[in-house]
């Protein structure tokens, strides 16, 4: 009897805690979508992808609401002044960003990464990190880059000589992935490539991983996140039973990682992230000062309490070297493919940008930075492309780590904030009637056509948390686009999809299904 009491009362209890969950933007006087009492809103996110979802709700709830990710609630908004208060203005109180559930805690894990750290733990991460994406370490690292780009090229001259038409897109996730695990792991491209290693195996397992049993504890730490101590848990102890590539790349990395630094003085293979993150390696024991870096849930964060010691951890270099090799594989071949797509459909365009590459450049061989960043046209079709197609908007959110408001809206601590960014980057009233097509020259300064708002364009996110590897994606989408586009022309064919279909995720990016295009060699190359 006693028991069967218990158990009733609990129940109650968790029915009572889901309905007021559930409640809690009419509490704050926001509208939204309505909340399956236990899914939220997670099936219409499952169905057609966060971002895409966004547009929609946007257009019937207005540029501020509230809505559940599973059992996560958040707060969405296309307003640019209340998103500059949470980017910028309000940086100390909107410092934490929306992360990976089953992550653990950023304030205590030993291989936390600058992508899901915050508060001054953070602030540490980015700047020994800002380094490494200097000028300088760009140009170290463009030849392992164009190396690899070469590779691409050769593929495209095969597909060329068939005259056939072809998906586009997985020719640049080959090349992405290449780039990025050699960069990360710290191996030569021999070894990368070498079947008896195992390396691209191992990273190709991560992105192609869809089964459910992978993401049942995810989804179980989404849906109720008051759990999800318990979901790692289970995750953690799932994971002694399977052979999950994740861990299986850390430890590789973590190897390659002792054995260079006990041959750091005689090291002069390309230089990758280890080797740019190998001079601020530290012995363990940073944890000493772990008190300074935890970050009060209640109070603001005083970004000049913290002397930061420029010096990471073996541990830290593994989990950004990881934390590299996932967000720069998508995102790039994405941006590639979507670009390519829009030069395909608007000959014109590339026309242009054909004409300013061969006036510029003079040996397609020996690409230097500098002649990349002479291309003003080429940065003007990449920024546009990434206007009509942003990558991982998603991660465009910030949470409040203490009680505050933006413009009128309260917002409580341990909400996140989320930028509709598609809605923004498709607003013809920021960016005019033609808001829907592409028009590089709209970045032209002379045309004066940008809007002036700092956060009208934010494929890569704003302030201080704007994404760290945002210069050397850039690099890797420019150089490839200027050897291409020198050496071929892209069309459309019957096969190709117009236009594009997307899909979406739970969690990331948008992609399209295919680019389906032809290449056809320049009779003056």
């Amino acid at each position: 009897m006693w028991f069967l009491l218990l158990l009733l009362s609990s129940i109650a209890l968790v029915v009572w805690h889901l309905n007021r969950r559930r409640l809690l933007f009419k509490r704050l006087g926001l509208p939204g979508p309505e909340p399956h009492w236990l899914l939220g809103n997670a099936q219409e996110l499952m169905q057609k992808g966060g971002p895409l979802q966004f547009q929609e709700w946007t257009k019937r709830y207005g540029k501020v609401y509230g809505h559940f990710a599973g059992g996560i609630p958040a707060i969405v908004t296309s307003d640019l002044d209340m998103l500059h208060d949470v980017f910028v203005k309000k940086f100390d109180y909107f410092h934490g960003r929306r992360d990976f559930p089953l992550a653990g805690n950023p304030d205590k894990e030993k291989t936390v990464n600058v992508f899901n750290a915050r508060g001054l733990r953070w602030k540490r991460l980015r700047t020994i990190g800002n380094p490494t994406f200097s000028v300088a370490n760009l140009k170290k690292l463009m030849p392992t880059v164009d190396e690899h780009i070469n590779d691409l090229i050769e593929k495209l001259d095969a597909e060329a000589a068939e005259g056939r038409s072809f998906d586009i897109f997985k020719l640049y996730q080959d090349l992405t992935l290449n780039v990025v695990a050699q960069i990360s792991f710290g191996v030569s491209k021999d070894v990368l490539s070498n079947p008896e290693n195992n390396y691209l195996q191992l990273a190709k397992k991560i992105f192609g991983q869809q089964k459910l049993i992978n993401n049942i504890f995810t989804i179980c730490s989404v849906i109720i996140p008051e759990f999800t101590p318990f979901w790692r848990a289970c995750a953690q102890v799932s994971a002694t039973f399977r052979d999950l590539p994740g861990p299986q790349l850390q430890k590789a990395i973590k190897q390659n990682v002792q054995e260079r630094r006990a041959t750091k003085a005689t090291y002069n293979g390309p230089v990758d992230f280890i080797q740019l993150w190998l001079d601020a390696e530290a012995e363990p024991g940073w944890q000493s000062n772990q008190e300074q870096m935890q970050v009060s849930q209640d109070a603001r964060m005083e970004m000049n309490r913290l002397k930061i010691e420029r010096k990471l951890s073996t541990d830290e270099i593994v989990a950004q070297s990881f934390a590299f090799l996932v967000a720069g594989f998508d995102t790039t071949a994405n941006s590639l493919a979507y670009v390519s797509y829009l030069l395909a459909t608007n000959p014109d365009k590339q026309t242009k940008l054909y004409e300013e590459i061969v006036s510029s450049i003079d040996d397609m061989t020996n690409i230097s930075y500098e002649d990349l960043m002479r291309l003003k046209y080429l940065d003007w079709v990449v920024k546009e492309g990434l206007r009509l197609y942003p990558l991982a908007s998603i991660v465009n959110s910030r949470q409040a780590m203490a009680d505050t408001t933006i413009g009128d809206v309260s917002v409580p601590a341990g909400m996140f904030v989320v930028a509709d960014t598609w809605t923004i980057h498709y607003s013809r009233e920021i960016w005019g009637d033609d808001a829907d097509q592409f028009v590089p020259e709209r970045f032209d300064p002379e045309e004066n056509r940008k809007p002036q708002h700092p956060m009208a364009w934010i494929p890569f996110g704003a302030g201080p948390r704007q994404c760290i590897g945002m210069r050397f994606a850039l690099l890797e989408e420019k150089l490839a686009l200027v050897k291409i586009i020198s050496k071929f022309e892209l069309r459309t064919s019957q096969e190709t999809t117009i236009p594009l279909k997307l899909k979406g995720n739970f969690a990331a990016t948008v992609s399209p299904t295919d680019v389906t295009i032809c290449v056809v060699p320049r009779s003056d190359y």
